[in-house]
């Protein structure tokens, strides 16, 4: 984290989604009234550069848990995921962004 107290745009975004995560989360779609998936929880982020970190970092996240590279689409909609194992991913994304 940055010593000023001040996040990234980064790190402020995968927060948020995973705030979104948080609150309820789906699989097999992005968005529905039930919640989000991994990745519905960033598909707001109208800034491409920042949407494509987001998604270098989460993928990152995956790969360190797993073992091998994973998309998050995938990750999300393997069968007996849980939405603690996404929100771990998050929580491993935001670590890295601080690098």
């Amino acid at each position: 984290m940055p010593f000023d107290g001040t996040q990234s745009p980064i790190t402020m975004a995968l927060t948020r989604a995973r705030a979104l995560v948080e609150k309820g989360w789906i699989q097999k779609c992005m968005r529905s009234r039930d919640g989000v998936c991994i990745m519905g929880a960033v598909e707001h982020l109208a800034e491409n550069l920042l949407y494509q970190r987001v998604n270098i970092l989460l993928i990152q996240a995956i790969t360190e848990q797993q073992g091998r590279k994973m998309l998050p689409a995938e990750y999300n909609d393997t069968p007996d995921r849980t939405k603690e194992e996404v929100l771990a991913v998050y929580d491993r994304a935001i670590e890295l962004s601080f690098r």
